[in-house]
């Protein structure tokens, strides 16, 4: 269901925190799919998102080499190794978003300014709306590889 902007930079921000929440909770669920099948990497959960990502990644494509050939089977591999790498190219975006401090003037424009990143600049209500809409797009792909992990558990059991 896509978010409509009403201008409000804070709500906007807000939704990005609770979408990348969701997109958290699929990513460990893929994991625990996955540790079904075969063992991943030890302490995967204390991750950052984009290494869990990554780890996931690596696993299920070593699972695709390993089972026989199924009608769609290249096209889900290439799938989900793309989802899986956007998962990881969003985060840092994710994190500025969540993790940088508004600065409001009296014209009313929001300043984004992050002293770790080094990062300060005008944003939008746009700009994190759209975020958090591509974000909860996102959770969806990644909820289908839920999909894809039981077609591939089918050949190890």
């Amino acid at each position: 269901m896509t978010i409509f902007d009403d201008g409000d930079v804070i709500r906007g921000v807000g939704f990005v925190a609770v979408y990348s929440a969701y997109l958290e909770d699929e990513i460990a669920e893929l994991i625990e799919l996955t540790t079904n099948i075969t063992p991943l990497r030890k302490g995967i959960h204390q991750l950052s998102l984009t290494d869990q990502a990554k780890h996931l990644s690596k696993a299920l494509k070593k699972l695709f080499k390993e089972t026989h050939h199924w009608i769609g089977k290249e096209e889900e591999q290439t799938q989900t190794a793309h989802i899986l790498k956007v998962v990881g190219k969003i985060t840092p975006e994710r994190n500025q978003a969540i993790h940088s401090q508004l600065i409001s003037n009296q014209a009313g424009i929001i300043t984004q300014k992050n002293r770790r990143l080094n990062t300060e600049g005008q944003i939008k209500s746009s700009d994190v709306y759209d975020l958090a809409n591509y974000i909860l797009d996102l959770t969806s792909e990644v909820r289908r590889i839920q999909f894809t992990i039981g077609r591939l558990a089918k050949h190890f059991i």
